[in-house]
């Protein structure tokens, strides 16, 4: 999989070639959006249709593990958080709707309007699903940032008038008098251009100053976090985030990157305030926003990869990963359950449910073996990926059939013989993110040390300290910015190690190593292929011994078992 970065510039007359409409290319995206609508929401409560179990049954077939309480095909693809309708899977009816009128104004409206109309129905579908002062958090956040970006362009009293407005529309309480609302719906957007004219546009022809203020907005969330920690260790009550700025700190990564492109220079000057929202608010975002939330990332690789080549063949590459996605959401916990029957069918002892209950099953004193402990963690992993890669293909599915021609998210990791290229196809966008913004800044800043050890100290920035960090700021921004929340994380820092000293060793090994031949390739060294792609799996596998503590479990208890894995046995 090529870096982000490869891509070439595209320019408007490309992609004025390359915007051709095909019927039958939109047909058929609206009849797979139909299909999901029917076999995950409530439409078939709306329309009068049979439900999916209900059609499944009368054909006389038996599928297990698929439907849920409601009837229809349980998934893991939701609208986190969501406010409460009438059906139970409403807001995922919502979400493809919103996804098929996204959909319909990327491939119909001009040029100039495409991108906007993709921030507009985000905004408008993040309103419909969760209120409207949600949305209007997260556009006051985008703005904010915007105009501290880029100050002095064209349309920044505007823009800046139309932050006070959103500030009145976020924080103002519904139930608030008349009065109160006019007078705020008035001097708020007024305030708001004072501020910026005469306070922050000051501040920011102040070079210091400017990159002061244009770090603490992409870091945010980090300096959130860190103030309701000091207020949790004071024994306060903590800072309450409204949803829609929780939202905007989900994007601490995506914003991480879009600042490195900033100081890189790629990002022009005077960007219009469509183009950069169209780096952060596109439908793709909405569905279970809280997973690979590095979907994708910073302005150059998304600006570049929009209409960069014919619409319908993006919009068809899309349609295809959208299937693939159908596939795995349909049918991933009946694959796992029908890989559990079949290896306890010939006798070997499973901990089906995770790693976490082999943990504990060994703290309360059973006896674990070491053929368990290898195929409990491998079909852990297993599991994750057939929840997981649903999800990340439609998400990146989505991008696709609004034209942007991004790379999948996660990419066959079963065929990575080494740990280096797992991670790259594990989790694609966020290994870009750690690298761009952890492991160069330590590889470039070690330019007097031997390779091999620049290698594995910016390794271990990257896949160690950096990845450390972003769970750690996830954990926090789901569970409560409090000391609960680090201290999980940091209970699980020899994960973290060990993940970063193999992919280390992976890249130094791979760097002396001069390949001669191509993975996979059919000859007299495919055993040998086969016997790396274990190693490497299950080596990520075991690892996660360490990143799934339980209560009552200590270091000790999860050592013992990852030695157990590696047919040391201490017990």
């Amino acid at each position: 999989m090529p870096a982000l970065l490869t891509s070439s510039a595209v320019t408007d007359e490309q992609r004025r070639e390359n915007d051709r409409h095909n019927t039958r290319v939109v047909v058929a995206v609206l009849a797979l959006l139909i299909v999901y609508m029917y076999l995950f929401t409530s439409l078939a409560a709306h329309t009068g249709l049979p439900y999916p179990q209900e059609l499944v049954e009368a054909m006389d077939l038996s599928i297990p593990y698929i439907f849920d309480r409601d009837l229809n095909v349980g998934t893991r693809l939701s609208v986190h958080e969501a406010r409460e309708f009438a059906h139970f899977d409403d807001s995922l009816l919502i979400l493809f709707v919103i996804v098929a009128i996204a959909f319909l104004c990327a491939y119909y409206l001009p040029l100039r309007y495409k991108q906007a109309s993709l921030a507009i129905c985000s905004l408008v579908g993040i309103g419909i699903l969760y209120g409207d002062d949600i949305a209007a958090a997260l556009l006051l956040a985008h703005l904010l940032v915007y105009l501290v970006f880029h100050p002095g362009g064209s349309g920044t009293s505007w823009i800046s008038a139309a932050a006070g407005f959103a500030a009145y529309w976020a924080f103002i309480p519904a139930g608030s008098a008349a009065g109160i609302h006019v007078l705020f719906a008035l001097a708020l957007p007024l305030l708001g251009v004072g501020i910026y004219r005469f306070s922050l546009l000051p501040m920011l022809q102040l070079d210091h100053i400017a990159a002061v203020l244009r770090t603490a907005v992409i870091h945010a969330a980090v300096l959130m976090i860190c103030i309701n920690l000091v207020i949790d260790v004071l024994g306060g009550d903590g800072i309450l985030v409204p949803l829609g700025v929780v939202l905007f700190f989900f994007q601490w990564a995506r914003l991480v990157m879009y600042h490195i492109d900033y100081q890189d220079g790629l990002v022009p000057e005077n960007i219009t305030l469509d183009r950069y929202l169209a780096v952060f608010l596109s439908p793709g975002v909405l569905p279970t926003w809280t997973w690979a939330v590095t979907i994708p990332q910073g302005y150059a690789y998304i600006n570049n990869r929009f209409l960069c080549e014919d619409k319908n063949r993006i919009v068809i590459a899309g349609l295809k990963l959208m299937g693939v996605a159908l596939l795995y959401l349909v049918f991933w916990l009946w694959a796992i359950e029908y890989i559990e029957q079949v290896l306890t069918g010939f006798g070997l002892e499973v901990h089906r449910t995770s790693v976490r209950a082999m943990i504990h099953d060994y703290t309360m004193g059973q006896e674990i073996t070491t053929v368990s402990v290898l195929l409990t963690t491998i079909l852990d992993i297993v599991e994750t990926v057939l929840a997981f890669a649903g999800i990340v293909h439609f998400k990146v599915a989505v991008w696709r059939i609004c034209g942007y021609n991004i790379e999948p998210y996660l990419n066959k990791p079963w065929l990575a013989t080494n740990l280096m290229n797992l991670w790259t196809r594990y989790a694609y966008y966020y290994r870009e993110f750690l690298v761009r913004a952890f492991y160069y800044p330590v590889f470039f800043r070690l330019s007097g040390l031997h390779a091999g050890i620049r290698i594995l100290v910016a390794s271990l920035a990257a896949a160690g300290v950096g990845n450390l960090i972003t769970h750690m700021m996830k954990q926090n921004l789901q569970h409560g910015m409090h000391l609960q929340s680090v201290s999980y994380v940091l209970n699980t820092w020899i994960y973290f190690l060990l993940l970063g000293l193999g992919i280390g060793v992976s890249v130094i090994f791979m760097r002396r190593r001069k390949r001669k031949r191509k993975p996979w390739t059919f000859d007299r060294w495919f055993a040998v292929d086969l016997l790396a792609a274990y190693i490497t799996i299950q080596y990520f596998a075991l690892i996660h011994i360490f990143a799934r503590p339980t209560e009552g479990s200590n270091l000790w208890d999860l050592s013992v078992l990852f030695l157990l894995g590696l047919g040391i046995d201490l017990q």
